[in-house]
């Protein structure tokens, strides 16, 4: 066939269109198309045939590799599962160890930042154990540092004569000096807002006055309250009746000594 095709080219290479060849030349031109055409076709036809059997070949080679794909899968499924397991277990026994070095350092295990890595399979206990009684260490400088904070709290709470429970929760969030110094500022708002009840509770005593058993305002005579005569015996100490007649002021009720 190339031999054939080498002639053809061969025998019209360099032709020279003239007038009177012309028609020819185009009829030649035709037909070498033509040629080239079929050529063409039998290319692909003889390709078709060729690589038919390789890609049905293609497509069972395919087929195989998905079915052992699926068997894999399921296998590694099976070990992914194992391996979960087993970190599972791991995972457990290094807790449990943990927790017996937090009981011995009379520290909670939960306050441990948990490390993923130490359930590994290539991770070792001395490793982790060191990792661990760091973490131990630390947790009890700031164990001792709140228990000292809290006393500071407690001691402030009593001198300033307030409840302690909050201001000990705010050292959750809020360093000491913080504490105290709103304790204080906390202190001094009460003082603030105690004096200024006690000079309104003052000036309503000073527009009103008791007639009978109602109180009313001086220049209206409006009635106010009602007023009740209660007699009392009391028994405590010196300081507790002190406090108590204080108190009784500061709401505006009046006392007198029988």
């Amino acid at each position: 066939m190339k031999q054939a095709v080498d002639q053809v080219c061969k025998a019209y290479s360099g032709l020279v269109v003239t007038a009177d060849s012309y028609k020819q030349d185009k009829k030649t031109a035709a037909e070498l198309n033509k040629l080239k055409k079929a050529l063409n076709d039998r290319k692909i036809e003889i390709k078709k045939q060729a690589t038919k059997e390789v890609d049905q070949f293609a497509d069972e080679v395919k087929a195989m590799t998905s079915e052992l794909d699926g068997v894999v899968s399921q296998i590694r499924a099976g070990i992914n599962a194992y391996d979960e397991k087993a970190k599972a277990e791991r995972t457990e026994a290094v807790k449990r160890r943990i927790a017996d070095l937090c009981s011995e350092a009379h520290v909670s295990a939960d306050d441990i930042e948990w490390n993923p890595s130490w359930a590994n399979k290539s991770a070792t206990w001395p490793k982790t154990e060191r990792e661990v009684k760091a973490q131990i260490a630390a947790l009890q400088v700031k164990y001792r540092q709140y228990a000292e904070a809290v006393k500071a709290v407690t001691n402030r709470a009593a001198e300033l004569d307030l409840p302690e429970s909050h201001w000990v929760e705010m050292l959750n969030y809020s360093p000491l000096s913080d504490v105290l110094s709103q304790m204080g500022h906390y202190k001094e708002d009460l003082a603030q807002q105690k004096l200024r009840d006690a000079e309104r509770r003052q000036r309503e005593l000073d527009q009103t006055v008791i007639k009978g058993n109602k109180r009313v305002v001086k220049e209206t005579g409006e009635v106010v309250a009602q007023v009740y005569h209660v007699r009392l015996e009391l028994c405590g100490s010196k300081e507790q009746l002190a406090k108590l007649l204080q108190s009784a002021k500061d709401l505006g009720l009046e006392i007198k000594r029988l």
